[in-house]
């Protein structure tokens, strides 16, 4: 059985996530290896044509992120979760590129 996938391939599901200690918090790190990964890697090895991206609505630092890389706010998503024992409630969701 093959693992491999073909870059053409507008069926597969990539998901990557990202956490900074925030001692390094607005360091412009996250966004630099964001846009490498978004516009080196995702665009132009593997011929991305839309991603989602998604962060927890008191995130601003993450909004931030999204905005800066082009990313639009498309709305929110309601649910019911606790991660490391923070109930949270909902996220917002951003599109890129933008819908037009």
């Amino acid at each position: 059985m093959s693992t491999s996938i073909d870059q053409h391939d507008i069926e597969k599901l990539s998901v990557t996530k990202d956490w900074l200690m925030p001692t390094h918090a607005g360091s412009g790190i996250i966004t630099d290896a964001s846009e490498t990964l978004l516009y080196d890697w995702a665009r132009e090895r593997m011929c991305v044509q839309k991603i989602i991206g998604v962060c927890f609505v008191e995130n601003e630092g993450s909004q931030k992120v999204l905005q800066k890389l082009g990313f639009t706010r498309r709305g929110s998503v309601t649910y019911d979760l606790v991660v490391k024992g923070v109930h949270r409630t909902s996220s917002i969701l951003f599109d890129w590129p933008p819908i037009t």
